[in-house]
């Protein structure tokens, strides 16, 4: 009894959410069309915001360590040179990355040394982060070359050159 008496009642509210509508056409259309619509500039911002949050998230890996660091245990503490990978963990290290269960799944692989230092000329001295790199790797893993303003690039038989960016340069007085 209890459940006959609920589809009739379902029945007359769904009659009268109906009339309600074919009387009122009007507001019925443009309440739909705004909510049409304001689902619309939803999904639109959710997919704008994923896909600026997933061009976030590859610069930062591309000009930042990556997506995974294999360091010396004790240099995120010191940040000093003497707790940098030994040779020994540097081939373990490459041992790891060529497993075959591992190796489909790296990209790319970039070796890097990285220190805090000071850039100093004749006008000024700044505290900077030193990145040491290899050039045609860098190249492959980093946009870095396409962004250079003036000079040039990093090359394989630079060995003192350095690569700097415009501000550090313009706060540097360089050329």
């Amino acid at each position: 009894l209890g459940r006959a008496a609920e589809c009739r009642r379902l029945r007359l509210l769904l009659k009268l959410a109906i009339r309600n509508v074919r009387r009122q056409t009007r507001r019925s259309l443009l309440t739909a069309l705004a909510t049409v619509l304001g689902n619309a500039v939803m999904v639109f911002s959710e997919t704008l915001g994923d896909g600026a949050h997933e061009d976030w998230i590859e610069q930062g890996v591309r000009l930042g360590r990556g997506h995974i660091a294999i360091q010396h245990p004790g240099f995120q503490a010191s940040r000093h040179l003497d707790d940098r990978l030994t040779p020994a963990a540097l081939e373990r290290a490459r041992a790891a990355l060529a497993d075959p269960s591992v190796a489909r799944q790296v990209v790319a692989v970039a070796p890097r040394l990285e220190v805090q230092g000071l850039a100093s000329s004749a006008t000024n001295a700044i505290p900077v982060f030193i990145t040491g790199v290899d050039p045609d790797v860098e190249a492959r893993f980093s946009h870095l070359s396409e962004w250079v303003v003036r000079g040039r690039y990093l090359e394989a038989g630079d060995r003192l050159d350095a690569f700097i960016g415009q501000r550090l340069a313009e706060r540097l007085d360089l050329e």
